[in-house]
This record gives C-alpha cells, sequence and structure tokens, in this order.
C-alpha cells in the first residue's frame, strides 16, 4: 500500500476511497494521522485530477467494478462527468469509512 505524505492533505482533496486500517495489529505501519485514501479527485484551477492506487495484481483490472471506476476517472479528469470535488476536510459530517461485507 502506498503511503502518502505531504503534500497530501483532505484540506485540498475530494478522497473517494480508502483503508480502514482500525483492524490491523498495532506493530503495521500506519500514518500517524490514520488517513489512508488511495483514490480522490481534486479540482486545480480549471483542471481536473483522478487518482487511484489500487495496486498492480491483474486480478485488479478484470473486475468490472474497478474498470468502471477507472472510467469514471478518466470521465471527471477530462471533464465528461460532473462530480463534487469539494476538499474532504470542508465536509460536514465528514463521511464514515465504509468495511467491506463480513466473510461468511
Amino acid at each position: 500500500m502506498y503511503k502518502f505524505r505531504v503534500p497530501y492533505s483532505r484540506d485540498r482533496l475530494r478522497v473517494l476511497l480508502s483503508f480502514d486500517m482500525s483492524k490491523l495489529p498495532t506493530d503495521v505501519p500506519n500514518r500517524e494521522d490514520g488517513d489512508n485514501a488511495i483514490a480522490w479527485i481534486q479540482q486545480v484551477g480549471k483542471g481536473r485530477v483522478f487518482y487511484c492506487s489500487f495496486g498492480h495484481d491483474g486480478r485488479i483490472f478484470r473486475d468490472p467494478r474497478i474498470l468502471q471506476f477507472y472510467l469514471d476517472g478518466i470521465q471527471y479528469a477530462l471533464g465528461d462527468l460532473e462530480a463534487d470535488a469539494t476538499p474532504s476536510a470542508k465536509l460536514d459530517p465528514q463521511p464514515k469509512p465504509t468495511l467491506p461485507p463480513e466473510k461468511k
């Protein structure tokens, strides 16, 4: 997992996906603020940025949900898809991380 340093900040970015690290052992390296975003968008002047770091495993690129996510992000960056890019830190209430479903 990539761990972002400065200038990464929810003050400037709209986080779309993040890891909830709360259930991992305490010896697993983590950012001090516990903020582990893996996808975001950002408005920069008249430009748009989409970033995603799902990883490099080939299975990622065969999952239709992830392919749709990438397509949506690319369309946002091109200006073909509208999305609210308000920085996450300015949202009220703050979004809560969504946990994956429990395995049965």
